[in-house]
């Protein structure tokens, strides 16, 4: 009887982390898990949780496991499990994988940001929860993490306590939502050590947080290959996303750095039209840290910089957190200084709220200037009401702060049009903001299985009487124009006849209310869509 408890002991294994997805593209994802003893681990794939038909296999036995899932379609759903032998560790309904969006598919995707998040504390709980729900009837497709994303330190501890776990992390959204991380001075501390030498010199991709995630760097997901996870960038539908490292001292100064070279390199070679950039350390916020406090060098160096390079590519939408608020600017160009110095009338591009219910969503050229920063830095740390400045800085439109006050925002960009919700603890919208440009046919090379948009446009956009779009059919079929609001009701349709180029107004546009919509054309199920918004 004693033998065969012990071999049963030796032979048991238990899921301490996960599982988790990384690296996820049109066609793969890499599934990772923790476990007690190393085997040599599976995962199972299928349409239904009980049809899991396809299986991928490790090579060796581990214990911090990494199966590479390859052959899927792009923006699909599969259903898998997770095991070894013939033990199964961890399967369900809420353990899927969806497939990354085509390169170039402009028929839009959400996602969620979170920052300052991994404080093991009730406001991160309930940050977290609030999302849940709201996911509930508005589902995203991935998450991002800005970083400080497990205190003090970034210890794999931290991060087992703080990002992982049931009671207060994100265990269960992990299951079926993959994520992109940047990592924050606290997880740099685990990193750094003790040798103040690690300070000056940035190139190590060592400690919890290179282990513990796997990132695109060989441009497997899109954008330029950076041969390094201390920064990376993948594409998402029509979408740019660019990670750069703000604790790298070095990297971020006035002098030639890898990562300038490679972010050159990156915005040279994107094609899609729309760029997201996000790193830790804001380069404005007057939260629980001041931009311009004079030992503020990480974030004085992505200010000066580093902003200068991304605005000249015309990023849209630059997130940050390191400092424990919301805020969030106006559509701005061309600041790179103290706020001091900071001229309204040479440096906001558009002054009003951003809110497209009211009709006032800001509207830029594909490529144009004009770029819209939020600190998204309380997901679970905060600032309590006596350390707030009473000044918000000078950039930004709004803000939200105090003792418990935490939240994160969603992010959609359909077509031509971005719209981005900040959600307190409670559930509450406290800020919306949009950003429409003009979308048109997306450059040939960038499309991999995407069927072409058309070359649709709409003028003028906003518009408030007469709105016609412009497009081209590839065919004879029958043609069907459908307006529609940004949750997918449809609000309007209208037969279309002709085949090549054609102008249409859109029939009923005067009668509807100021806010954003998607019209679509649609040829026997093959459909391109352009947000336009109604101006009151």
């Amino acid at each position: 009887m004693l033998f065969v408890l012990l071999t049963s002991s030796v032979n048991a294994q238990d899921l301490l982390r996960g599982p988790y997805q990384q690296s996820a593209t049109p066609n793969s994802v890499k599934v990772m898990w923790r476990t007690s003893t190393a085997t040599v681990g599976w995962v199972k794939i299928g349409d239904t949780p009980d049809n899991l038909d396809r299986t991928f296999t490790e090579s060796s036995a581990l214990i911090d496991h990494n199966v590479f899932v390859s052959g899927l379609t792009p923006y699909t759903k599969y259903y898998y499990a997770i095991g070894y032998d013939d033990v199964t560790l961890s399967s369900g309904e809420n353990h899927y994988i969806t497939t990354n969006k085509a390169y170039g598919d402009t028929t839009g995707f959400s996602f969620w940001a979170i920052g300052d998040f991994g404080k093991a504390n009730e406001p991160q709980r309930l940050a977290r929860n609030a999302f849940m729900e709201f996911s509930k009837t508005h589902p995203v497709d991935f998450m991002l993490m800005l970083g400080d994303n497990a205190y003090q330190n970034g210890f794999d501890d931290e991060y087992q306590a703080k990002v992982f776990s049931k009671d207060y992390g994100y265990d269960s959204i992990m299951k079926y939502l993959h994520y992109y991380p940047t990592p924050g001075n606290h997880d740099y501390n685990s990193i750094r050590g003790d040798n103040i030498l690690n300070w000056v010199v940035p190139d190590l991709d060592t400690g919890a947080y290179y282990e513990i995630h796997d990132l695109p760097k060989n441009g497997e997901a899109g954008g330029f290959p950076s041969g390094t996870e201390i920064y990376y960038s993948f594409d998402y539908g029509h979408v740019h996303f660019i990670v750069l490292n703000s604790e790298t001292f070095a990297w971020t100064s006035n002098k030639p750095s890898p990562m300038k070279t490679w972010l050159a390199k990156d915005l040279e070679a994107n094609k899609l039209p729309w760029t997201v950039c996000f790193f830790h350390q804001p380069p404005f916020t007057a939260g629980s840290h001041s931009s311009d406090t004079g030992y503020e060098i990480m974030m004085a160096n992505m200010k000066k910089f580093m902003i200068p390079i991304l605005e000249e590519a015309g990023v849209d939408l630059v997130l940050s957190g390191h400092s424990h608020v919301y805020e969030r600017s106006y559509l701005i160009n061309g600041f790179y200084e103290k706020a001091w110095a900071f001229d309204p009338a040479k440096h906001i591009v558009n002054g009003t709220s951003g809110n497209p219910d009211l009709g006032e969503a800001y509207v830029k050229e594909v490529g144009g200037k004009g770029t819209v920063y939020s600190v998204i830095g309380n997901s679970g740390n905060y600032t309590s009401d006596d350390d707030i400045p009473q000044a918000m800085y000078p950039v930004f439109y709004t803000r939200d702060g105090g003792t418990g006050v935490t939240g994160s925002i969603v992010v959609d960009i359909v077509g031509g049009q971005m719209v981005v919700q900040y959600i307190n603890r409670f559930g509450e919208i406290l800020d919306k903001y949009s950003i429409v440009k003009e979308i048109e046919a997306i450059p040939t090379g960038v499309k991999d299985n995407y069927v072409d948009i058309y070359e649709m446009s709409a003028f003028p956009n906003p518009s408030s009487d007469k709105l016609s779009i412009k497009f081209s059919n590839p065919s004879m079929a029958k043609t069907n124009l459908i307006v529609s609001d940004l949750s997918g009701r449809q609000i309007l349709s209208q037969d279309v006849t002709g085949f090549g180029q054609s102008t249409i107004q859109v029939n009923g546009w005067k009668q509807l209310a100021a806010g954003s919509y998607v019209v679509s054309i649609d040829v026997e199920g093959r459909t391109g869509s352009i947000n336009v918004v109604k101006a009151k």
